[in-house]
């Protein structure tokens, strides 16, 4: 049998998983170790620069402070940053989803399509969910973990749309169309509160 790891051990997995996933929304490609040796660099940098002013050892104990988040400011912000393209994108990845079932393509056929039609950040999340298909991961599984992975409300709309489709019978793509009007109608209103709120 499996062993399983140390109580005190989980959160360490836990917190490495939600770092690989927050790096990997932000469409880079560096391992965790990286990112961490990024962070221990500009800890270094930020120390050095602060104390060559000759302000004090205090104060460079800030700068590596600060030098030690920029890595992660940077980080968050790319992901930012694809989540708003994601969220942008979206409603055409649905309505091509749609289509596509219309055509008479199975579910797993139309992933690959909006995977290899939409650019990135949708393609390779659809690119993605395609794969696991294609490795015998259930439908239910697949969607649950598109879900998680990406914390957006309207990718959650699909996703539950998808399943409950699935368990209820119907027609998928007229639920789908709907969808579309739905998510485009709260992208254009949470586009107009950015804009107000920026003014």
């Amino acid at each position: 049998r499996a062993r399983r790891a140390p109580i005190h051990v989980r959160p360490l997995y836990v917190a490495a998983a939600h770092i690989k996933q927050m790096i990997e929304l932000a469409g880079w490609t560096l391992r965790i170790r990286t990112v961490a040796f990024l962070g221990i660099l500009s800890a270094a940098a930020g120390a050095t620069l602060v104390y060559a002013l000759d302000a004090g050892i205090a104060a460079a104990l800030v700068g590596a402070a600060v030098g030690a988040c920029v890595p992660g400011v940077a980080m968050l912000r790319a992901r930012q940053a694809r989540l708003r393209a994601f969220e942008s994108m979206l409603p055409d990845a649905t309505d091509v989803i749609a289509r596509a079932l219309r055509a008479g393509h199975p579910l797993p056929a139309t992933l690959q399509i909006v995977g290899e039609e939409m650019a990135d950040p949708v393609g390779a999340e659809f690119r993605r969910l395609h794969d696991h298909f294609r490795y015998g991961m259930p439908l239910p599984e697949v969607m649950r973990e598109f879900a998680d992975r990406v914390p957006l409300v309207d990718a959650r709309f699909l996703a539950t749309a998808i399943l409950l489709q699935r368990e209820t019978g119907g027609n998928l793509s007229e639920l789908l169309d709907n969808l579309v009007v739905v998510i485009r109608d709260r992208f254009r209103v949470r586009r107009q509160v950015r804009t107000v709120t920026a003014h």
